[in-house]
C-alpha cells in the first residue's frame, strides 16, 4: 500500500464495525489517489472477505 502513500490506520479502527473500517480504508485509498476502478476492486474484495468472516470483528481475525 505504500504505492499510494496511505497514512497509518486511525486509532481505534479495530473498535469500529467492519463496514465502518472498510469505508474508512476506501476513503483513505481514494484520497491517496487510487483510481475509482481500484477503489471499486478493493470494495468488492473486502466485501467478499467480510462475508467470509461473518460476524467476527477484525480484531478476532488471525
Amino acid at each position: 500500500m505504500t504505492r499510494f502513500g496511505l497514512p497509518p490506520p486511525p486509532s481505534g479502527i479495530l473498535e469500529r464495525s467492519n463496514l465502518e473500517a472498510m469505508e474508512a480504508f476506501l476513503a483513505a485509498l481514494a484520497a491517496a489517489g487510487a483510481s475509482p476502478k481500484t477503489v471499486k476492486a478493493y470494495r468488492a474484495a473486502i466485501s467478499d472477505f467480510l462475508s467470509f468472516i461473518g460476524d467476527k470483528r477484525l480484531r478476532e481475525v488471525t
